[in-house]
């Protein structure tokens, strides 16, 4: 594949149930490799699992993309998923050429049916450089309109009520690898100059399982703490 940070919030604690059969629009990300490209969306059937994304050329000279076979979905529980077919994208070595700036590409990736109650998936293109990785894809329809509901709290500045989103994220899917919700929390609680509450979820952070836990504890250090 040639060719940022989401924030997340959480509603109260509804079970979280992934149902096949529903589309996730504009799923919620943990990571991802390429701002550039985004995930429009997520359809869950008995059949296949397709995902359509968006990629945007920024480059003024134009710039190649296709998606390597050896793109596959990686579950909870271990299982891969391996590429099916691409939709809009040529399997490389083929290329796609964007021929203007800001041309807009929407490409679908076919794979497997997930297994009933995923909650989250990673997509990953096995390849030499430029791979697409998508870690911590949100396929849960309630986990992702409770995110959302955080999105607006934040954005109409009722902080208070975005923190108690992130805490109930966390609360509801304490599985989830990545540790965007926590980085949430203690930012926010840094805007209300609640320092405690900074010092005891960068603990809570330091102490919890999350994958890139060491990336968003140095990112707290620089930002908040060492000020």
């Amino acid at each position: 594949m040639k060719a940022s940070i989401i924030l997340f919030a959480a509603y109260i604690l509804f079970g979280i149930s992934s149902a096949l059969g529903q589309t996730i629009v504009q799923p919620h990300v943990g990571f991802q490799s390429h701002p550039t490209i985004m995930v429009q969306s997520v359809d869950l059937t008995t059949k296949y699992t397709r995902v359509t994304m968006e990629a945007i050329n920024y480059a003024d000279g134009g710039d190649d993309l296709c998606i390597d076979k050896n793109t596959r979905l990686s579950l909870p529980n271990g299982k891969k998923l391996a590429l099916i077919s691409a939709e809009s994208l040529p399997m490389c070595p083929q290329n796609y050429h964007f021929s203007t700036k800001d041309e807009k590409l929407v490409f679908t990736l076919v794979f497997p049916p997930l297994d009933p109650g995923t909650v989250y998936i990673d997509l990953e293109e096995i390849c030499k450089a430029y791979c697409l990785s998508y870690k911590g894809i949100i396929v849960d329809k309630k986990l992702n309109d409770i995110i959302n509901k955080g999105y607006e709290a934040y954005q109409l500045k009722q902080d208070e009520q975005a923190v108690a989103y992130f805490k109930a994220a966390i609360q509801a899917a304490p599985e989830y690898p990545y540790g965007i919700l926590y980085f949430n929390i203690i930012k926010v609680s840094a805007e209300l100059n609640k320092w405690e509450e900074v010092r005891n979820w960068y603990k809570v952070l330091t102490n919890s399982g999350v994958s890139d836990k060491e990336f968003y504890k140095e990112k707290v250090r620089n930002d908040y703490l060492n000020n």
